[in-house]
């Protein structure tokens, strides 16, 4: 069982303006991942510099997130003895804002 937490997001019925969607895409996910970075608490480092993008199965397709801290998914959501730390849900929230 993958202990990880991603956010995927897939942009559609932009085709009209052809290459710029696949780089607008690109640009959002790195605009989550910065603000999610700013955002996971830090202890060591290690959950913060482990998050990610990572293409789907095109470029509009796109992942963000931590795949290698098993605990990525603890901090966000927490656990019946600990507290949400959210990173990655404000920092997606804030991106929709200014859009």
């Amino acid at each position: 069982m993958e202990k990880s937490i991603k956010i995927k997001f897939h942009l559609t019925g932009l085709e009209t303006i052809d290459g710029r969607v696949d780089e607008f895409a690109q640009e959002v996910a790195l605009d989550i991942k910065n603000r999610a970075k700013d955002y996971a608490p830090v202890l060591t480092g290690a959950l913060r510099d482990s998050i990610e993008v990572i293409d789907g199965e095109n470029n509009r397709e796109k992942y963000i997130g931590s795949i290698t801290i098993p605990y990525a998914i603890i901090q966000e959501l927490g656990t019946i003895k600990m507290s949400p730390q959210p990173y990655l849900i404000p920092a997606l929230d804030e991106v929709i804002r200014e859009l």
